[in-house]
């Protein structure tokens, strides 16, 4: 048992634990370069540990990673997790010294080739150890695509919560490093044209805009919306169509949290989600405009049964110059979608299932459009569009 891997991996996260209870002081720390120390504290032998031991946990878990060892991997991700939590109950009680970058940190692969002027804001931060985890992290994920997915996919999903309970304990600055990384994974995963890791992905990123959402912090939130839009054209200029249509429904999603929640948000992201949309030139961009327009004709019921006629017509007029008869198979795909996609999918959702309670408010939005006619009675139902390539 002392040596199984599992095993290791604990007892290499316990010896960075008590490097960093060993540094403890009883004065709270002080980030600002300002206020450090006039002379260099000596070399620390505790930020050398902790070091070593985030390296030798992204050694095993790439090592397990290789090998398909999912216990060893998932053990070696809950370990990056678990160290950072533990290191964000002690970090206001180290001393001042913990933080500074020493020449070991700095030559520290992770460090080495990073900007001396944001070296100097992780420095000014006290950041050095969340970054070392959140490279880590990159690492993995990078590795994990077009292969063993799943090790992608565990890692947004540790990011995520990770960004989430930095938000909770109103570290707003550690959040936006973790957004900086999600968009880090974003670009990977286009430059990999690893859709199905993409589409994954994006679901935990939605998520840490919507804890943004109930933490009251719009600033946030409309700045994952900006990166969702920058991201969305890119993958849209690389042809990778079925990610911008699952840009398109998580826009969708967050429009409706927002205004469950009375958010001064919700405006803006429908602008962001109506600039989504492109001009088709084939017929698989023609599949994808459908499908952003689907969540957008969704979102206008939902605005409609929320007494938002208002931002509903904002919908309209985006699209009242659209084909008839490409809206009447939005329509039609809308109405015959099922709850339920007839394939096992991680995100469990169908993106253009329409509820029952909002159909009539669909229905009232298409009446809107001059000279649509009604559909042909008896359709078979389908589950619609959400089909991963």
């Amino acid at each position: 048992h002392f040596l199984q891997p599992t095993s290791i991996v604990r007892r290499i996260k316990q010896q960075a634990q008590q490097a960093i209870l060993r540094s403890l002081a009883s004065r709270p720390a002080q980030f600002l370069l300002a206020r450090r120390p006039s002379a260099p504290e000596p070399y620390s032998t505790a930020q050398q540990r902790c070091l070593a031991a985030l390296d030798e946990i992204k050694t095993i878990a790439t090592s397990a990673l290789h090998q398909q060892e999912g216990v060893i991997l998932l053990e070696a991700l809950d370990s990056l997790k678990a160290l950072w939590l533990f290191y964000a109950e002690h970090k206001a009680h180290l001393p001042c010294s913990w933080f500074l970058l020493t020449p070991a940190l700095r030559r520290d692969p992770d460090f080495a080739s990073v900007d001396e002027r944001l070296l100097s804001q992780i420095e000014a931060e006290g950041s050095w150890l969340e970054l070392k985890i959140l490279r880590q992290y990159q690492a993995l994920f990078a590795e994990g695509l077009n292969g063993m997915r799943q090790v992608s996919t565990l890692v947004a999903i540790h990011t995520r919560d990770l960004g989430i309970r930095a938000l909770q304990s109103q570290q707003l600055r550690l959040v936006e490093w973790v957004i900086k990384f999600f968009n880090t994974y974003l670009r990977a995963v286009i430059n990999a044209r690893d859709i199905r890791s993409g589409y994954n992905l994006l679901k935990q990123y939605r998520l840490l805009a919507e804890a943004a959402l109930r933490q009251r912090q719009p600033a946030l939130v409309l700045q994952i919306v900006s990166h969702f839009r920058y991201y969305s054209l890119v993958a849209y200029k690389a042809g990778l169509f079925f990610l911008c249509e699952t840009f398109g429904f998580d826009l969708g999603v967050l429009a409706q949290l927002s205004c469950a929640l009375q958010a001064e948000t919700t405006e803006a992201i429908l602008q962001v989600l109506l600039r989504l949309d492109q001009d088709p030139e084939s017929e698989q961009q023609e599949a994808t405009l459908r499908g952003i327009r689907k969540t957008q004709v969704r979102l206008a019921a939902y605005f409609l049964s929320c007494g938002r006629e208002d931002w509903a017509r904002l919908i309209y007029q985006d699209m009242q110059h659209e084909p008839l008869a490409r809206l009447q198979i939005i329509r039609q795909e809308l109405l015959s979608t099922v709850a339920e996609f007839w394939e096992f999918t991680d995100r469990g959702e169908n993106f253009y299932y329409l509820e029952p309670a909002l159909q009539p408010y669909a229905e009232q939005f298409f009446d809107w459009f001059q000279g649509l006619t009604s559909l042909v009675d008896g359709l078979e139902s389908t589950s619609g569009s959400l089909e991963l390539p």
